[in-house]
């Protein structure tokens, strides 16, 4: 079963991303913020990060670019509020492997986004 490792600060919006996977087979690891999740990381080894990016402390860039130094090969798919040009393409010169827009979250688009990385989780 695939490992999805979410780290979100806002504990509404984890859980609804929580069920969405785990709904569809997935085993869900969930961390509070960018220190949390690069504890959670290193010690669980998911097979994807799910990342937001606005939270306190570690952001979510700052998270991506320490796991790209630990774990190049890592698949991190980042969601934000934040849909500019500017920060899609800052996300994605880091290293993220998709970056999605909070306003436009569909189940079905964040569950194709995540087979992308972990193949069919049934």
């Amino acid at each position: 079963m695939p490992k999805i490792l979410i780290v979100e600060d806002d504990e509404g919006t984890r859980e609804i991303y929580a069920h969405v996977f785990k709904k569809e087979g997935f085993e869900v690891i969930e961390a509070v913020d960018g220190t949390d999740g690069l504890d959670k990381a290193i010690k669980n080894i998911p097979d994807v990060v799910f990342s937001g990016i606005m939270m306190p402390g570690m952001n979510g860039f700052e998270l991506l670019q320490r796991i790209r130094a630990r774990a190049p090969g890592l698949p991190v798919v980042m969601i934000t509020t934040r849909g500019s040009s500017e920060d899609r393409l800052r996300g994605l010169s880091l290293g993220a492997s998709a970056y999605l827009v909070k306003a436009q979250f569909e189940p079905a688009r964040l569950l194709e986004t995540i087979r992308r990385f972990t193949g069919p989780s049934r």
